[in-house]
């Protein structure tokens, strides 16, 4: 494949994966390995099952089609035609569908893994400033007079590193990858009235009985999310502001006509720290719940303890 060629098909394979679609059916069409009259040749989506082979492999490895439908084991819902009607637009891209299709070629598949690497990498930066930050902000705010004035200096030091590397992450998002960048910013700032209704409608039901609940369908661009995305857009900027006039202030932080900015500081530090305990609770401990209200069903239904989402054959026929 000539230089212009591949250029073309990269620009192809990145609206597809920009997408909250499964993209397993394209990304199949656009291999070498499928026959020339299945192959897609332009962007577009791809006609109902061409091409498919119907292992289910995509259906096995996508979480959302575990979370909806637990396991399918009928065969005409094991193809990836099947897998975009049930994912719908709650497609996570997480490309794991595409990583287990045996009939993505491999190039596309590397270029696939590495769509996102980016994102992730600035998401490990954003991660890592903030939790400094909590770490330090929380100790230098109560325990400041309590230690060795080295030790407190070089604390502050810490955190003041931590906060610039804080306010550099939204430019290097926007530098490294611009169009994922607009992507977000644009996703989030658009609310879609019914849709999310019905996502705070399962949210409060879970909250009501999280045993007997799930979490609802946890798509990428849900309300959660993109409250997520707002909250940081604006306290990243109050942060930074108000981190630079206490840093530059002439008296102690706190101390004076200066202590207004240093509330506020604090103030919204506050809020970021009690939001991220939120943010690990819902995804550090979600497949947890999942598990124990799916163990907890399996108990009362049958006395044993198993995974219904895998062997409960009730629940696909």
């Amino acid at each position: 494949m000539n230089q212009p060629a591949k250029l073309i098909k990269s620009k192809l394979l990145s609206d597809i994966l920009g997408e909250n679609f499964s993209p397993v059916a394209r990304m199949r069409l656009f291999s070498r390995g499928v026959q020339p009259n299945n192959r897609l040749s332009q962007y577009g989506l791809a006609a109902a099952d061409k091409g498919c082979l119907a292992c289910g492999n995509c259906i096995d490895a996508c979480p959302v089609v575990r979370e909806k439908e637990r396991f399918q084991w009928q065969q005409n819902k094991r193809t990836s035609m099947a897998l975009e009607a049930i994912v719908g637009d709650d497609c996570r891209r997480c490309y794991r569908c595409v990583r287990s299709c045996p009939q993505v070629s491999k190039d596309t598949k590397e270029y696939v893994f590495g769509f996102r690497r980016t994102e992730k990498f600035i998401h490990v930066l954003l991660a890592g400033s903030i939790f400094t930050l909590m770490a330090t902000g929380i100790f230098l705010y109560h325990y400041r007079v309590d230690i060795p004035a080295f030790d407190a200096g070089l604390l502050g030091w810490l955190h003041t590193l931590a906060g610039v590397l804080l306010m550099l992450v939204p430019f290097l998002y926007w530098k490294m990858a611009n169009g994922q960048f607009k992507r977000l910013l644009k996703n989030s700032w658009q609310w879609n009235k019914e849709a999310d209704k019905v996502w705070w409608d399962e949210f409060k039901a879970f909250l009501r009985h999280p045993v007997g609940k799930v979490l609802p369908h946890w798509r990428e661009f849900n309300p959660y999310h993109k409250f997520w995305v707002c909250y940081l857009c604006l306290a990243i900027p109050v942060l930074a502001v108000t981190g630079i006039i206490n840093f530059f202030s002439p008296t102690m932080p706190g101390e004076g006509g200066w202590g207004i900015f240093y509330a506020i500081h604090s103030l919204v530090a506050l809020c970021t720290d009690l939001l991220i305990i939120t943010h690990l609770y819902f995804k550090l401990l979600r497949f947890l719940i999942r598990t124990t209200a799916d163990m907890y069903k399996s108990w009362k239904a049958t006395g044993t303890f198993h995974y219904p989402f895998i062997y409960d054959q009730k629940k696909s026929s």
